[in-house]
């Protein structure tokens, strides 16, 4: 991505507003190299995520909101990996010979004698290979926007490869959960606007409330029965709010629907 292009991104009035209500809920850190690493901050109130822009001050490193781009759950499209990883040979060279003859050569003949025995002395370069595997790990992120269309996360080992990963996965998942509950809540309004125009009965409503509400909790149960099962859970098993946010939900629709 050209400068210019992620200026534009970073000024943009919506990454502005993501930046300014971002809170970091969850850090996950990645080893990128030997001894760099990066991380992937979500933010699991407002179902946002960043590669943040580190800098160093004072040997601490400070989030710097005004140069990081923020992302959407509901924005990622794909995940995909790529495997980069590549055998990495380097050759040593050693010449011998020459010394023992220049060494002869002085004795016998002084400084000039030591010059020209080092150069005619038997010399033999002996040359050995160091061969190692280098990891190198892109994970794809393909995203549903047009002026950043996707983000690529180096990595250089299997494990945070699978941690990267599945946390990107549980993102999905939430998506697709918000997504299902959202298409009930649609119905339900269009329903409330024919009861409101006399087009159905209030006790057809309430049957159909009732259905509606019910397919609601379905899909969370199913949703949560269904994200992979491991040690980065974390991002989205706050029980206590998760539940206690869907009840609350679920208390407003009554008394607008009630109404």
């Amino acid at each position: 991505m050209k400068k210019s292009e992620k200026k534009a991104i970073l000024d943009s009035e919506v990454n502005l507003k993501r930046a300014e209500k971002f809170n970091v809920t969850q850090d996950f850190e990645y080893k990128m190299a030997a001894f760099l690493k990066g991380h992937l901050y979500v933010d699991e109130i407002n179902k946002l995520w960043c590669i943040p822009c580190l800098v160093a001050e004072l040997f601490k490193y400070k989030f710097k909101r005004e140069a990081t781009i923020f992302n959407s759950f509901d924005e990622i499209i794909d995940i995909e990996i790529q495997d980069k990883s590549t055998s990495k040979t380097v050759s040593y060279s050693k010449t011998k010979g020459g010394l023992g003859s220049a060494v002869a050569g002085g004795i016998l003949f002084g400084a000039p004698g030591a010059v020209i025995g080092g150069m005619t002395g038997n010399r033999k370069t002996v040359t050995k290979a160091d061969t190692s595997f280098v990891n190198c790990y892109i994970v794809h992120i393909t995203l549903n926007n047009m002026n950043n269309p996707y983000v690529d996360i180096y990595i250089d080992n299997i494990e945070d490869l699978n941690k990267i990963t599945s946390v990107f996965q549980l993102m999905i998942t939430k998506k697709q959960e918000n997504i299902g509950n959202n298409d009930e809540i649609d119905i339900l309004l269009k329903f409330k606007e024919l009861l409101n125009i006399g087009a159905i009965t209030k006790e057809e409503f309430e049957i159909k409330r009732s259905q509606l509400l019910n397919n609601i909790e379905q899909i969370s149960l199913s949703n949560k029965d269904n994200a992979p099962k491991n040690s980065t859970t974390s991002i989205l098993e706050d029980e206590i709010q998760l539940e206690s946010a869907k009840e609350l939900a679920k208390q407003q629709l009554r008394v607008y629907f009630n109404n």
